[in-house]
Parts: structure tokens; C-alpha cells; sequence
């Protein structure tokens, strides 16, 4: 017999958190609602920025400190000018600010960080080991960043295979929140950078229906769709989004 689960009231919960750029944001947006209501989050998850968030959360930043982290990121760290691995982007700067930033900090709470396994096309999901190295992998969509070797495997981003991981969480005794922030955008052309942009999110979501249905809570964030993935400048407006839409699916007194 499976085992019951607590109520929302108990504040108890486990916390997924999807992938989508610079929309992830969002996420903090959901957390600032949730610590504000007093809810402890038991185990986080997360796949490609959304990891991101999951990761510096799980490490006990704050989300002020997160959202320092993410204002030291520009467009700029993306580029790859030495032309490595036959890419002109890269995400070894974003690592290494990650390293920077995290330094000798222990586990708060558990995590798990979705990758794709690009050999079985499989979701794997990294709970220990080098977790940074696995955000990493977890952010890398191909083809705009190379695959990560981690002991002799090579990854890409978790979306490819499961972008809202919270397969494992949603068999735990707590209830599952879990956030999407990639919603298939509404302006559409037949520019060839739009379609590509367009096809990815639809690969992204080819899991999504099955991950809903394991959700206790499902939190869509459907009214950032047009926010493109680099768009820093639309931090604050996602992050707002965020706390709107999981007070309007909560409803917490």
C-alpha cells in the first residue's frame, strides 16, 4: 500500500523546478511565496536553470543571494572565445562562477539534478558527486552549448529527456509542488531562428503531461511565455509572475 501523504497544512512539501532560461526566475518567485507561508521543503528538484535555482537552494542560499548570483551572469559569460569543442558558446565561465560562489558550503536539504544522458537518451538524475558539474550538464541544450563528460558519460540538458524531474519526489510521504515555466511562446514566424527556438520548447515539453499528473500542485507560469531564454532584463517581472501565480494555485490564508 502506498504510503498517505501529508496535508498542505502541514507545510511540509517537496519542491520541482522546470527548466527555461532566464524564466526560471520565476521559481524564486515561487519560493519567496512558499517561505513567506512558512513551508519547509523537504527535497528540491530541478533540470537546466531551474537546477540552478535548486542547487544554490539547497545550499542554504537565500533568495536575495540567488538573485545576486544570477545579476553576475551576463551575455557576455555565454560566449566561448576561444572556439572550443566547435561551439562558440560555452558554459565554463557560468561554472566557474558557480564554484566561486558556492565554495566550501554543505547540503541544506537534498537535491537532484536532472540530466540527459546522451548515449541512452535517458533522464539520470545526480543527487551526490560533483553536483555542479551536473547543473552544468543539466543547462547544456545542445546546440547552443557542447555535451559535459562526468566520469566518462556525456550529458546534456535534463529537458531533452525530463524537464519537470519530479519522478522521484512525488513518491515521497510529502506533497509535490511542482513549477513550469516553459510554456510554448505565442508569437510565431517562419524565421528560422524562431522555429528552432519554437521546436525545443516543444521537445521540452513532450514529458510534461505525465510529470502534471505525479504533481500534488502543479504551478504554470503561462503568463511569461514570451520572455526569450537571455533575457535578463525581465528578471523582476518573472520573478513577480511567479509569487502571483503559486498565491493564485495555493491560495494559503
Amino acid at each position: 500500500m502506498a504510503k498517505e501523504k501529508n496535508k498542505l497544512s502541514d507545510r511540509e512539501i517537496t519542491l520541482t523546478l522546470s527548466g527555461g532560461g532566464i524564466r526560471t526566475a520565476a521559481s524564486l518567485g515561487v519560493i519567496k511565496y512558499l517561505e513567506e507561508k512558512n513551508f519547509k521543503i523537504k527535497k528540491i528538484s530541478g533540470t537546466s536553470g531551474g537546477a540552478i535555482i535548486a542547487l544554490l537552494y539547497a545550499y542554504g542560499f537565500s533568495i536575495k543571494e540567488i538573485e545576486e548570483f544570477f545579476f553576475t551572469i551576463n551575455k557576455w559569460d555565454l560566449f566561448n572565445f576561444r572556439f572550443r569543442f566547435n561551439s562558440i558558446l560555452s558554459l565554463n565561465r557560468i561554472e566557474k562562477k558557480l564554484r566561486a560562489f558556492i565554495k566550501n558550503k554543505e547540503l541544506k536539504i537534498p537535491v537532484e539534478i536532472c540530466v540527459t544522458n546522451i548515449k541512452t537518451g535517458k533522464a539520470e538524475y545526480h543527487n551526490k558527486n560533483d553536483l555542479i558539474k551536473s547543473t552544468i550538464a543539466s543547462c547544456s541544450l545542445l546546440p547552443y552549448f557542447p555535451s559535459i563528460e562526468i566520469e566518462n558519460k556525456h550529458y546534456v540538458d535534463g529537458g531533452y529527456s525530463d524537464n519537470l524531474p519530479n519522478k522521484n519526489l512525488s513518491k515521497m510521504k510529502y506533497l509535490n509542488i511542482s513549477v513550469n515555466v516553459n510554456n510554448l511562446p505565442n508569437e510565431f514566424s517562419y524565421k528560422k531562428d524562431v522555429l528552432h527556438r519554437r521546436s525545443l520548447f516543444i521537445l521540452t515539453q513532450s514529458a510534461m503531461k505525465r510529470a502534471k499528473k505525479r504533481a500534488d500542485y502543479f504551478v504554470n507560469i503561462d503568463s511569461i511565455s514570451e520572455v526569450k531564454l537571455f533575457d535578463f532584463k525581465s528578471f523582476d517581472f518573472v520573478l513577480q509572475e511567479g509569487y502571483k501565480k503559486v498565491n493564485d494555485v495555493l491560495e494559503i490564508e
